[in-house]
């Protein structure tokens, strides 16, 4: 370093200052570990083998997760109809966002509804 360099603030010392490739925070995450939504995403399309009206499907654990709470839903499980009402609802309204009607009004009436009763409103 030159001798006219002054030391201050943003101005380190030079054997002070970072080496070319030197990570400023050495015990942070190494380079190539993959971060929890990665690592979720990852983990929900790997298959696996189910068994559905007696004959074994091999499908995505995403998809198995997608059965079962739909199952669940139409075997009288509030929350999970709760749950598939407002994910219904919600892809539905993502679609109409984009100009494609997927459902009619009738049947979104239904579902806001339906949402409405499954939280105790008498609006239904």
């Amino acid at each position: 370093m030159a001798k006219d360099y002054k030391i201050g603030r943003g101005k380190p010392p030079a054997d002070k200052q970072f080496k070319p490739g030197q990570s400023g925070n050495p015990a942070g995450r190494p380079k190539g570990s993959k971060n929890f939504k990665t690592d979720f995403m990852e983990e929900l399309q790997v298959k696996i083998e189910i068994a559905e009206s007696g004959a074994k499907q091999t499908v995505t654990k995403q998809r198995a997760l997608i059965k079962r709470m739909i199952n669940a839903a139409l075997s009288g499980d509030a929350k999970h109809a709760d749950m598939v009402a407002r994910l219904t609802l919600s892809f539905t309204e993502v679609d109409d966002a984009k100009g494609s009607e997927q459902m009619s009004e009738e049947d979104l009436a239904l579902l806001e509804a339906f949402i409405q009763g499954q939280r105790g409103g008498n609006n239904a």
